[in-house]
């Protein structure tokens, strides 16, 4: 009987794939450049 769970070694894939795609998206969003004061108010 198969189960509907995914194997240990599934999950751990999945969750390091997730982890890389959250790195690489923080990093994206970290090259550009935040707002200076001056800009916000204007």
């Amino acid at each position: 009987m198969a189960s509907s769970r995914p194997a240990a070694a599934d999950r751990e894939t999945a969750l390091a794939g997730g982890t890389d795609l959250v790195r690489s998206y923080l990093r994206d969003i970290g090259r550009v450049p935040l707002l200076t004061h001056e800009q916000e108010i204007t």
